[in-house]
């Protein structure tokens, strides 16, 4: 060992020569703190694990040397503690979160925007959930193969949304949807068409074809019988009562949705319409029936 000064404080050096183009170990005297300096360290393992730490131009490296980084661990690490950052959390490669206890994971599905995935290790009669802080609502998901039973659970409770396996949703309450307000609308027109509008429109008794049970996803069946309206009917007379249903599955690799949806909301007013005529027809077919009946019974 020896010793130096460099107006600073004593400087002691071993296992060779001191300064910033040295190879042996600088003590210097801060006055305040001791500051210990080396060009560059490793830490040195005799049982074989060979170099495990490495420190060089103000980084660290453990279990290999740094890649750039100011902490760089090469291999797994273990924190009692909470970790804190003031900047995004990033994973590398393919690694996402990962609970030891529970066996539950968050991670990237693949590199398209949004498919983010999460894995219960320990679901709960057959449900794994996202319960939030307000600690009574849960999104649950049903995790058997093929299962799409997904919904809204009230803790305790019971469901508020909830959807079965055969695609099917049910709701505890009203489901209110569209406006009706007369605040919100103007240039209002008494429907008159509406016997062009109905004569338009057929009801059918149908079985469901294989392309139906494909673009449901098995929500219905092929060769399952239903009863409805055709929607290309219903677009000839009111087109403003049907549009292109978006959530089915796509068929074709240029995820093309042009099957066509009927907005029974929309048919509803023609049906008003058409029964306040109907019973204006009974009332004055019945007024002349009465007035019928007394002639007679004047003869």
């Amino acid at each position: 060992m020896n010793g130096g000064y460099n107006g600073y404080g004593t400087h002691n050096f071993f296992g060779g020569n001191g300064g910033t183009n040295g190879n042996g170990f600088d003590f210097e005297d801060q006055g305040t703190f001791v500051r210990i300096a080396h060009r560059n360290m490793r830490f040195w393992d005799w049982n074989g694990a060979g170099d495990f730490m490495y420190l060089q131009s103000g980084t660290v490296g453990v279990g290999g040397q740094n890649t750039g980084y100011k902490f760089f661990v090469n291999g797994n690490d273990f924190a009692v503690g909470r970790r804190y950052t003031n900047d995004w959390f990033s994973n590398y490669g393919t690694a996402g979160l990962y609970n030891d206890t529970y066996g539950n994971s968050f991670y990237k599905n693949d590199a398209y925007y949004g498919n983010w995935k999460i894995d219960s290790g320990n679901a709960i009669n057959g449900w794994n959930g996202i319960r939030f802080t307000n600690q009574e609502l849960t999104l649950m998901m049903g995790t058997t193969a093929g299962d799409r039973s997904c919904g809204i659970y009230m803790n305790g409770v019971g469901w508020d949304i909830y959807s079965d396996a055969s695609r099917n949703w049910y709701c505890v309450g009203n489901i209110t949807t569209n406006w009706s307000d007369r605040r919100l609308k103007k240039d209002f027109v008494q429907v008159e068409d509406y016997d062009e509008i109905l004569n338009g429109m057929t009801a059918y008794r149908f079985r469901w074809s294989d392309v139906g049970e494909k673009i449901t996803s098995g929500a219905v069946k092929e060769n399952e019988e239903s009863l409805s309206l055709i929607a290309q009917d219903v677009q000839n007379v009111l087109p403003g009562a049907v549009r292109v249903n978006k959530a089915g599955a796509s068929l074709n690799t240029e995820n093309t949705f042009d099957y066509l949806t009927i907005d029974f909301d929309k048919i509803t007013p023609i049906l008003v319409e058409a029964l306040k005529h109907t019973r204006q027809e009974l009332r004055e077919a019945r007024e002349r029936l009465d007035a019928l009946e007394k002639l007679i019974a004047k003869q």
